[in-house]
C-alpha cells in the first residue's frame, strides 16, 4: 500500500492545460489534509507531455517527478530544471518518438539546468515497456525520497531500475494480489 492521495486526470487528446491541473491541485489541497511538501507528478506518453508541461510550468509546487515516453510542449522548459526530474523512453518507441525526450534533455543540458536531471533511454525498448513502472515500489520509493523542503535539492543518480525490475513487476503484482485472496 502507497500512503497517498492519488489524483488521475484525464484528457481526450491534445495538450494538457497547466492551469487546469492545478487548479485540480489547489482544490484538493483545499479539500483534503495534504503535504503540500510531498506532491510529486508522473505520467506517460500524453501523460508525460503532461507530467512535463505543468512541472515545467509550476516546479515550485512539486517535489519531483517521472516522465515516461512522453515530450514537453511548453517553448521555455527552464522550471522542468528547478526539482528532481526521471525522464524515461525507449529507444525503439514508435507511438512517441524518444527525440520527444530527447530534445527536452538537450535544452535543459545546453541551458546548464540539468543538476537535477535523469534521464534513461531503454535499447530496443516500445511504447509500452514503462507502463510497468506505475506498479513499481521503487518508483514510488524514488519519488518519496525526494521533498520541497530538501535544501539542497538533490537527485539520486545510482538509484536504479532496470529491464529486471520491469520484468518482475506483474509477477509482484500477482504474489500481492494472491497475498490478499487469502484473507
Amino acid at each position: 500500500m502507497i500512503p497517498a492521495v492519488v489524483l488521475a486526470p484525464q484528457n481526450g487528446g491534445g495538450a494538457w492545460s497547466p492551469k487546469k491541473i492545478d487548479e485540480l491541485l489547489e482544490w484538493t489541497e483545499e479539500h483534503y489534509s495534504i503535504d503540500k511538501s510531498r506532491v510529486y507528478v508522473l505520467g506517460m506518453s500524453l501523460g508525460g507531455y503532461g507530467t512535463m508541461d505543468y512541472v515545467g510550468t509550476y516546479p515550485h509546487k512539486i517535489a519531483a517527478a517521472m516522465a515516461f515516453c512522453g515530450g514537453c510542449s511548453l517553448k521555455k522548459m527552464d522550471g522542468l530544471g528547478q526539482l528532481p526530474l526521471w525522464i524515461m523512453h525507449g529507444t525503439a518507441d514508435r507511438a512517441v518518438s524518444i527525440k520527444q525526450s530527447k530534445s527536452v534533455v538537450d535544452y535543459l543540458q545546453k541551458s546548464g539546468n540539468d543538476k537535477l536531471l535523469r534521464y534513461d533511454w531503454m535499447q530496443g525498448g516500445d511504447h509500452g515497456v514503462y507502463a510497468r513502472l506505475f506498479y513499481l515500489q521503487k518508483t514510488y520509493d524514488w519519488l518519496f525520497s525526494h521533498s520541497l523542503g530538501d535544501n539542497p535539492k538533490i537527485v539520486d543518480k545510482a538509484f536504479e531500475i532496470d529491464r529486471t525490475d520491469i520484468k518482475d513487476t506483474y509477477q509482484e503484482l500477482k504474489w500481492s494480489s494472491e497475498m490478499f485472496d487469502n484473507d
